[in-house]
């Protein structure tokens, strides 16, 4: 569904509650179409879909873009952006730690060399457990790697990792996304009676 469809599905779910809770938005007349942020409450115009404006309305993918989300509703610009370098990495880190301590999958990894260089790569997990290092990064570290591995003297290998944060707080805002999607802004402000946002 494009930005424009959906915003005038979600106005005019919005002006039924209005109507059924009589309340009203400051500035905006009953006729004008409105969309309220589901997650900052900003107040926008059809006009907050232009991308002239810095904190714009956009598309929100649910479940992340990363994990194959489709759009559902839409966010300003801001939060939406917030979401997607913070919220979304952490379950994306999260589902991927999830898959490597089930036998499957990599994970991001920095190993060090003798204690000395650093290069990033990925520990793979199926049936045999394998290092990689990513080609991208071949620069002057990396040669002097290649030099140890070919000397005859013992090499010292560690790596670490990023434990991933919890997840919660990406999964109920997920939760909550597709509830609003659902149900509209008689979730939103607690209208029950009214729960489906396309009447």
């Amino acid at each position: 569904m494009d930005k424009i469809k959906m915003f005038n599905r979600y106005a005019r779910n919005l002006k039924i509650v209005r109507s059924k809770l009589e309340f009203e938005i400051s500035g905006n007349s009953e006729d004008s179409g409105v969309f309220i942020c589901p997650l900052s409450l900003k107040v926008f115009t059809e006009d907050g879909l232009d991308s002239k404006y810095a904190d714009q309305l956009t598309v929100e993918h649910v479940l992340p873009r990363s994990l194959g989300g489709r759009g559902i509703t839409l966010t300003n610009k801001i939060s939406n952006s917030q979401a997607g370098h913070t919220l979304d990495a952490n379950l994306l880190a999260y589902l991927l730690h999830h898959d490597f301590n089930s036998g499957n999958g990599s994970i991001p990894v920095r190993y060090k060399f003798d204690d000395k260089i650093t290069i990033n790569g990925e520990i793979k997990r199926g049936r045999n457990l394998s290092l990689n290092f990513r080609p991208k990064e071949m620069h002057q570290g990396a040669l002097r790697v290649i030099d140890l591995l070919k000397s005859p003297k013992e090499l010292s290998i560690s790596f670490s990792f990023v434990k991933p944060k919890d997840p919660s707080v990406a999964l109920l805002r997920i939760a909550y996304l597709l509830a609003f999607s659902t149900l509209g802004y008689s979730f939103l402000f607690g209208a029950t009676k009214y729960l489906n946002p396309n009447n």
